[in-house]
């Protein structure tokens, strides 16, 4: 692989991160309220960590 191109795995962290800013966006914008927010971040967080207790569908606010 040349210098400078991206891997998947950074291809798609970039795309979770794109899709959770997207979701944060919509949340904002509904008048979602702040704890609501940042327990959708943490369940992001969990699922990009492989944390285990956490259902978390990239894409879909749960």
């Amino acid at each position: 692989m040349k210098a400078g191109h991206p891997t998947q795995s950074e291809v798609e962290l970039e795309n979770h991160i794109l899709k959770l800013k997207t979701d944060m966006l919509s949340l904002i914008v509904s008048g979602e309220s702040l704890a609501r927010i940042l327990h959708v971040i943490e369940k992001y967080c969990c699922y990009l960590l492989g944390v285990d207790g956490f259902s978390v569908i990239p894409g879909v606010i749960v």
